[in-house]
């Protein structure tokens, strides 16, 4: 057998690998079946495995010994599909590689609807994003570059629900192409299959801007931005960031919260020239946070203001219109109603960096501050 085997599997499963065999028809891209071991007691057991077929026309060793190695280095990573075994399988001439049993690719699996009621992330897809995000993460670090992040066909799932990542490094390194297009490719993934249709909620525009930005090539400290984005964020957790948002652009000196709120203008020009009064009229509770409140110069800057007093003051006001009762959800829901994904692309914004200042600034004529 022309194969390259994990040794930590053999000791794990305390037995030696001696084959494997699959259920095949024509254009599987995985496939299911078992390992063949021999144990120490010189007894044939069966593994269930999974196995992916690399395309005939593709180098297939040397594709395969790419995604054996390169998926060796994060082993135990959150959402890394563990690999036993990499051969050529002389009967359909291509090479395989042998994972874990996966139940199928992501594509072909009922799953739950991505988005809640009021454009919330479910908590199953919350942490699956979190589980991609930290093993890209962890590639990223050991300069491990997927390359097919966009590609369906890169995702599997496990009986227990869990997304993992197979494939990886299955193409030759283009020196062009770096970790952080993962994430470019993911955002792309998650928006264009229309089972997940990320890009349909208020706040994904900010969450899309910040993993398509500049502050991604720093591969040490990305993640930490990415996993605190409000969109990932449990309500009350949420709800923290907004008040640290706020904390943050109040002790910018002027110069540089000019330039911030220049940089929301680019991306939000609906509320230059408006008042904070005309967008929370309507809501009597604000109304009453309002009038306790200072609220002048850059609308972008008294927004996020606003919000924060929301949060600190205006829960008896709002329980008061709401039966008594007003949760971290609701909140979130008030904010959304009144600035929808304004506080996404703030977030994100404020993690961004000068070459995404100036992308933003390509083709406007006038900034207004």
């Amino acid at each position: 057998m022309n194969a390259c085997i994990s040794l930590g599997f053999q000791e794990t499963v305390g037995g030696f690998i001696q084959g494997f065999r699959f259920s095949y028809e024509e254009g599987d891209k995985i496939s299911h079946g078992s390992l063949i071991l021999e144990s120490r007691s010189d007894e044939l057991i069966e593994h269930e495995a999974t196995f992916l077929l690399l395309p005939k026309d593709q180098d297939g060793k040397g594709a395969a010994e790419r995604i054996f190695q390169s998926t060796h280095k994060v082993k135990g990573s959150a959402a890394i599909a563990s690999a036993h075994l990499i051969a050529e399988c002389e009967e359909l001439d291509t090479w395989i590689v042998c994972y874990e049993k996966l139940e199928c690719l992501l594509q072909h699996k009922d799953l739950p609807p991505f988005y809640e009621q009021n454009n919330e992330i479910s908590g199953y897809w919350k942490n699956q994003l979190r589980a991609i995000i930290t093993t890209l993460s962890d590639m990223g670090i050991r300069d491990l570059y997927h390359g097919g992040m966009a590609n369906s066909a890169s995702y599997a799932i496990q009986s227990s629900m869990n997304i993992k990542l197979i494939g990886i490094s299955k193409e030759p390194n283009d020196k062009k192409k770096f970790f952080f297009n993962d994430l470019e490719d993911f955002d792309k993934f998650l928006c264009g299959a229309a089972y997940i249709n990320a890009s349909s909620g208020c706040d994904w525009q900010g969450f899309s801007y910040l993993i398509n930005s500049h502050a991604m090539c720093q591969k040490y400290t990305w993640a930490q931005a990415v996993l605190n984005h409000p969109i990932l964020l449990d309500p009350a957790l949420r709800i923290q960031s907004y008040i640290a948002l706020y904390e943050w652009a109040d002790s910018l000196p002027f110069g540089v919260l000019k330039k911030f709120c220049n940089d929301l203008y680019c991306l939000m020009p609906q509320y230059y020239g408006d008042n904070l009064w005309n967008l929370i009229k309507k809501c009597p509770a604000c109304c009453q946070i309002y009038s306790n409140g200072t609220y002048t110069g850059f609308i972008y800057k008294n927004i996020i203001k606003f919000v924060r007093n929301m949060i600190d003051h205006g829960h008896a006001d709002f329980a008061a219109i709401n039966n008594g009762s007003w949760t971290d959800m609701d909140l979130y829901n008030k904010i959304n109603d009144l600035f929808a994904g304004f506080m996404s692309l703030a977030y994100s914004v404020s993690k961004a960096t000068a070459k995404d200042r100036d992308l933003l600034r390509k083709g406007v004529q006038r900034l207004p501050y």
